[in-house]
């Protein structure tokens, strides 16, 4: 079927260092998918509108022994472009609403920050448009960006499109 292998974790490698915008629950929960996918990956900064979504964020990963330090947590609707300038950033979760995801998809690209982005990656048109031009930026320049593809990762989900593809329906 062309698929490739899908591993438990990812391999060891270079240390990365990810600052997550958006600390509700589904950005909560994808900075502790993001932690969980290897070693060495680690959660160092946070923004948020709402400075209690902050606290609560960073409460959680104190739990498991992942200090975020205050000075790399940053409140309001420019938060995102201070945490995109911390210079060891090496990955940037996007998990605000998507209305805000193409201006901080284009903020990461020019900060030079490979991204995973939520879906939907945008909510109209002209957001769409945005998302398209600031991916080919983020090609020309070998970033990585990823956006929310749990089904296609999702074992149970790709044997059973094994089975149909195989005629079992």
């Amino acid at each position: 079927l062309g698929l490739p292998p899908i591993m438990k974790a990812a391999p060891k490698g270079k240390k990365l260092l990810a600052g997550l915008i958006g600390c509700g629950n589904r950005g909560t929960g994808a900075a502790l998918n993001f932690i969980s996918a290897g070693p060495d990956l680690h959660i160092v900064a946070l923004t948020d509108v709402f400075q209690d979504r902050i606290d609560a964020t960073r409460e959680r990963f104190s739990k498991l022994k992942m200090e975020i330090p205050t000075e790399n947590c940053f409140s309001g609707f420019d938060g995102y472009k201070k945490l995109m300038a911390l210079p060891d950033l090496d990955v940037v979760l996007l998990a605000t609403p998507p209305q805000f995801r193409p201006e901080h998809f284009k903020e990461a690209v020019m900060q030079n920050k490979h991204v995973f982005m939520e879906k939907p990656v945008a909510v109209d048109p002209v957001g769409i448009r945005s998302v398209i031009a600031s991916a080919k930026k983020a090609q020309a320049v070998g970033l990585n960006v990823v956006t929310g593809t749990q089904r296609r990762h999702q074992q149970d989900y790709i044997e059973t499109y094994q089975q149909v593809a195989n005629g079992a329906i």
